[in-house]
């Protein structure tokens, strides 16, 4: 066992450089050179020390339905109440992102997705709170874990927030590099309008950018290929292929009584729990958004509503 060990771990230093990787390629912007949104952090530590708080607002209990689950309650001016389900909360950041004057909140989390040399290390989970208190949910990946927070932006310096979300792919763009040694960085920027994230379009983005690994190996020219664009907005209704799929989708079920809500989570089945519970309500379902995935074989919904 321990000369199998060996031999595998001087294959690993021993051959060339093969792959490329997010984590050491290029993303073709600076975020630190772009204004940020004023937000107040309200709450941290939330892995490092898991207990129930209560905070304006809303109160947060960890563990609920599985290890690094987190439900957030709440209750709006109507009386109606709310939770929402999330994975693996780190902190917790507030302030009114889209001028109407309620306060919205940002959960930054380590997760909710861990496999695969090409998975982004963390999320940002959005409620952006309507004129009666109740939440409407936004969500998207972070591969700089570190720099998350600087994805709140106001690039037009209007008082309202900005979500810079960007993507990372391995489809050729390096015409002599290797396979998997060249791709692109596509940074879309989205603003919220009655609670739904909208594409910006123009000034500057979407912005694509090529990256190229220079350990790898070259090689004789290649076809390049174009970058994988995904939509993270919410405010379109999806196309009908996207409704064949939930996968990475923020779930919701309103009712005239509360109104729940699954963040993506690979640690719970509060998902799947919700979408029982809308089944048997027999509810209307309503899929907005659509990203590929699965290295475009297929098209998920982004954000599934629920309502009687």
């Amino acid at each position: 066992m321990t000369r199998t060990l060996l031999g595998l771990l001087s294959l690993f230093v021993l051959t060339p450089h093969l792959y490329g990787s997010w984590f050491d390629s290029t993303t073709g912007l600076d975020l630190k050179t772009l204004p940020r949104f004023a937000l107040k952090k309200i709450y941290a530590g939330t892995l490092r020390d898991p207990k129930p708080a209560v905070l304006p607002g809303f109160r947060i209990d960890h563990n609920v339905t599985a290890s690094r689950s987190s439900r957030v309650t709440g209750a709006g001016k109507s009386g109606r109440t709310w939770e929402a389900r999330f994975c693996c909360i780190e902190d917790i950041w507030a302030g009114d992102l889209d001028g109407n004057g309620e306060t919205d909140y940002v959960f930054h989390a380590v997760g909710p997705y861990f496999n695969g040399r090409t998975t982004p290390t963390s999320s940002l989970s959005l409620l952006l709170m309507d004129e009666d208190r109740m939440p409407v949910p936004f969500f998207t990946v972070i591969y700089h874990h570190d720099q998350a927070m600087l994805r709140i932006v106001d690039t037009d310096r209007d008082g309202k927030a900005e979500i810079l979300v960007s993507s990372y792919d391995e489809a050729r763009s390096d015409p002599h590099a290797q396979g998997f040694c060249s791709g692109h960085w596509v940074h879309q920027l989205y603003r919220f309008e009655n609670q739904r994230a909208v594409k910006v379009v123009g000034t500057g983005f979407p912005l694509i950018h090529g990256w190229t690994d220079p350990g790898c190996e070259k090689e004789a020219k290649q076809p390049v290929e174009p970058a994988t664009i995904r939509d993270r907005g919410t405010s379109r209704l999806s196309d009908p292929a996207c409704a064949n799929s939930v996968s990475g989708a923020i779930i919701v079920h309103d009712t005239p009584a509360a109104r729940k809500i699954a963040f993506p989570n690979l640690f719970s089945d509060d998902q799947e729990r919700l979408i029982r519970e809308i089944r048997k309500a027999k509810a209307i379902v309503r899929f907005t958004g659509g990203h590929v995935y699965q290295g475009s074989k297929g098209c998920a919904a982004n954000l599934v509503w629920a309502h009687k």
